[in-house]
């Protein structure tokens, strides 16, 4: 089951999770992602990223522990000298789950994107009583992303929905602004308003951010 592969790296390797808001209960039980809505708007220097989540809530593998709570964790894409000023500049993320506002504190870095970028994976996390949730239950994430270099705009998907479940990432162009896709003789691609990807996991979407 993939909510199984997610919480096995979870408590081994919990920091290499990389991207999309990922629920990880106080003890252990399975975790789906059903369906995924994500709108990225895009400004000259960062996207303000808006995603709803909904998440299948499987079976406690420690009923003889109760459960409290389940951490969400937000990973925002940040140079790690700029963890620092992220919160002050652009503020926390903020969760929404059952009409409460949880704000994220930022817990952890963990590695590179990759071996050749200085941007790092930074973890904000809230927790989440588990008394308030349901089965099924939605996850509303609101955060800033700064822009990766030459003003790109980027987007890891993790773990997202399986094949035939709702799954959808789209990048908006702000005021005064247009999209191109990144990719081998982007240059030559045509700029719009308004780009749409199906996620994949570990796939990062980029998209260049270009001022009219």
């Amino acid at each position: 089951m993939r909510a199984s592969l997610l919480f096995c790296l979870t408590l081994a390797f919990k920091a290499t999770l990389l991207a999309n808001p990922i629920a990880i209960d106080s003890e252990r039980r399975n975790y789906d992602m059903t369906a995924e809505k994500v709108v990225v708007n895009v400004n000259a220097d960062h996207s303000q990223v808006t995603g709803d989540y909904v998440f299948a809530l499987g079976k406690d593998f420690t009923p003889e522990t109760p459960d409290i709570y389940v951490e969400i964790s937000v990973p925002v894409i940040l140079k790690e000298k700029d963890v620092a000023n992220y919160t002050a500049k652009w503020g926390n993320p903020q969760l929404r789950v059952q009409n409460q506002i949880f704000t994220c504190k930022h817990r952890y870095t963990w590695s590179p994107v990759d071996a050749h970028s200085e941007d790092h994976v930074e973890y904000f996390e809230a927790r989440v009583p588990l008394k308030i949730l349901s089965q099924r239950f939605e996850v509303h994430v609101s955060y800033i992303q700064p822009h990766l270099p030459w003003r790109v705009s980027a987007y890891l998907p993790m773990l997202p929905p399986a094949e035939g479940l709702p799954a959808e990432v789209r990048f908006q162009a702000g005021e005064r602004m247009h999209l191109r896709r990144v990719g081998g003789f982007s240059f030559f691609k045509p700029k719009v308003s308004e780009l749409s990807f199906t996620p994949e996991d570990r796939k990062m979407i980029k998209v260049k951010a270009i001022r009219e």
